[in-house]
Order: structure tokens, then C-alpha cells, then sequence
């Protein structure tokens, strides 16, 4: 199956274990230089714009349309697995070659550096979206391998996310105090700058984005330690913002 066949070529790049095509290396520029070889025997228009983002077009019957996209990226992390991100740009590259001409322009996109292993991440994409994307597609569908047990689970060949988990990153430093459970007293680790930590919760959404708007809440407040009690307006608030049911367990972080 072509498909494989293409997948196993971008895998081998870098040597193994694993995938190791971080971005902007010479194996990130390797890929992208061989998709764009299948693009152009797919008979797509290939175009590289200022960010690297590399760019398949297969003309519509009626190119004033707004364009359909499909893609991901080609840079993986250290030993990364073999279909992250891959499997979106070639197997968007296989959709479009099967459905041929259609009333819009199909584009298959490539992302530059979007893991971020040598970077801030998403420098391809955030490029894109800083105001330069013109005119906006009118849609974009991404085929991603599942980095989870639920599909395989229930026997499922395919699911549709309907969300996902945004990393958030930030900077904050502080002073720890070694102690047991418990010790020492709260009054006595008020010099503790906004770091938040979270003893148990029970989690629907992403524990990155909770922590972080903690420690922001923290830091507004100018305080140094926050106690949040499970059922506060403050706690509902922020669990409701961070995307959480409410929770019944302990909550730990500083006031």
C-alpha cells in the first residue's frame, strides 16, 4: 500500500529508534523535500512559503472558492512514533490524489518545526495564523493517529475529535522548603512565589491548563500560596475555565 510505503520512507530518515526528524534539522528539511517530490508526481502545484510551510494545490474546477486544506507536520520528536504527524500529510496527500478535479482547490500542507524540540513549536502554523493567511480556507481537516487506548479499546477503526488539549507554558520561581506530610505550617512558607501544585483531582480536560491558571491566579493576587477548597466560587471558576468537572477529592495549591 502506497500509503505505508511512504510513511516507512519518511520513518527511515534520520535513522532509528524511532522517528528523528526534529525541526530545523537537515532530516526535517529531508522530509519535506521528498513529499514535495510526491506532490509534484501527484501532478499539485507545490509552493514553499516564507516560514518553510510546504503547500500541495490541486486546482478546482472553480478557484474562486474558498479552498478545502488538509495536512500536519513532518518534524517529529526524539524517537517519535512512526504515523505522528506523517500520517496527516501523506494521508492527506493519498485523499486528494484519489479524489482528483473538484469544484474547489484541495491543499495538502506540511507544518514546519511544529513539535517544538529545538524551538518554541508551532513556528510553521503560527506563521500562518499571525495575519498573513489570506484568504482563510474554508475548512481544514487533519488525519492524526490516536495517542490513546480508546479507539483500539472499543474496536473503533476511526473517531472524530470534537476537542483537544492546549499546552500552556510559563516561568515561575520560588524557594522550597523540605518538610513531611503536612509540616511545615502554612504561615511559615509564605516566601513560596505562586507555584501551584495539584495533591488529587479527578480530571476531565488537561492538568496543564488547571496549573497554569493557578499560578496566574496566584501571581495577580500577589500572593504567594493559594488553598483552593472543592465547591468555592474560586475553585469552580477556575476548574470550569480550565474545562473540569467539579471534583470531590482534596485540592492543594498556593494562596
Amino acid at each position: 500500500m502506497r500509503v505505508l510505503e511512504r510513511l516507512d520512507r519518511l520513518y527511515a530518515i534520520g535513522g532509528g529508534p524511532g522517528a528523528n526528524r526534529l525541526g530545523g534539522t537537515r532530516e526535517e528539511d529531508e522530509a519535506h523535500e521528498l513529499v514535495a517530490g510526491w506532490m509534484r508526481e501527484g501532478g499539485l502545484e507545490v509552493e514553499v512559503d516564507g516560514a518553510g510551510n510546504l503547500f500541495g494545490r490541486l486546482r478546482g474546477r472553480r478557484p474562486d472558492l474558498p479552498e478545502v486544506w488538509t495536512g500536519s507536520h513532518l518534524d517529529s520528536v526524539p524517537n517519535g512514533g512512526r504515523f505522528d504527524g506523517a500520517l496527516g500529510v501523506v494521508g492527506g496527500l493519498e485523499a486528494v490524489a484519489r479524489l482528483g478535479q473538484r469544484e474547489r482547490t484541495l491543499v495538502v500542507v506540511a507544518f514546519r518545526d511544529e513539535e517544538g524540540c529545538s524551538g518554541p513549536g508551532c513556528r510553521g502554523s503560527r506563521s500562518l495564523c499571525s495575519g498573513r493567511l489570506d484568504p482563510v480556507p474554508a475548512a481544514f481537516v487533519e488525519l492524526h493517529v490516536e495517542q490513546g487506548p480508546q479507539l483500539e479499546e472499543i474496536g473503533a477503526p476511526l473517531g472524530v475529535v470534537t476537542g483537544i488539549v492546549a499546552a500552556a507554558r510559563d516561568t515561575a520561581s520560588g524557594a522550597v522548603v523540605a518538610g513531611g506530610v503536612a509540616t511545615p505550617p502554612i504561615d511559615g512558607i509564605s516566601e513560596i512565589a505562586g507555584i501551584g501544585t495539584i495533591a488529587a483531582f479527578r480530571q476531565r480536560g488537561a492538568a496543564s491548563a488547571v496549573t497554569a491558571l493557578l499560578a496566574r491566579e496566584a501571581l495577580a493576587r500577589g500572593t504567594s500560596l493559594l488553598w483552593l477548597t472543592p465547591g468555592s466560587k474560586d475553585a469552580e471558576r477556575i476548574y470550569a475555565r480550565a474545562g473540569f468537572e467539579a471534583v470531590t477529592e482534596a485540592l492543594h495549591i498556593s494562596k
